[in-house]
């Protein structure tokens, strides 16, 4: 029996898997997929409509797949472009968004509605929540308050009547 000194094992960097000599790392996952969010603005507005698509795009998170003033083609855009979430505006001039925020949820379930308007109303906010409404977002308030409502509808944590 000889005696030989004990080779202690090699240590490598933490996280990272031995590598033998003439092997390739092996890929551990799949590539990266587009992770960003995407989002629909109904406004009638149109310079707040303008406004919200850039802001949401400048977001790194978050991409604005498209713009329209009119519930009707809220519906059509929303089965085109598959959105995660529907930013819409209580009041369009075609009436009241609700019925429409409706019509999305059933056609378009796995699609969040989140209502932003100038009416700063507890009432109007569960009358929304009744409709389907995911997030009831005031207008007169911060728009990091919106992107956060955005992805809070996203993640399923809304919150109605914020």
């Amino acid at each position: 029996c000889s005696l030989r000194p004990t080779r202690r094992p090699r240590r490598h960097r933490r996280g990272s898997a031995p590598r033998r000599h003439g092997t390739k790392p092996i890929a551990t996952s799949a590539p990266p997929v587009d992770t960003k969010l995407r989002v629909l603005v109904v406004e009638n507005n149109a310079d707040l409509r303008q406004l919200l698509a850039l802001t949401i795009d400048a977001e790194p998170d978050l991409q604005c797949v498209g713009v329209t003033d009119r519930a009707s083609g809220a519906v059509e855009l929303a089965r085109e472009q598959q959105p995660d979430v529907v930013v819409m505006d209580l009041l369009l001039d075609e009436g009241p968004s609700l019925p429409t925020a409706r019509t999305l949820r059933e056609t378009l379930p796995g699609t969040s509605i989140l209502v932003y308007s100038g009416h700063a109303n507890p009432a109007l906010a569960e009358e929304a929540q009744r409709w389907g409404v995911r997030e009831y977002v005031t207008k007169g308030g911060d728009v990091e308050d919106l992107l956060a409502a955005i992805r809070r509808c996203e993640r399923g944590s809304a919150t109605p009547g914020r």
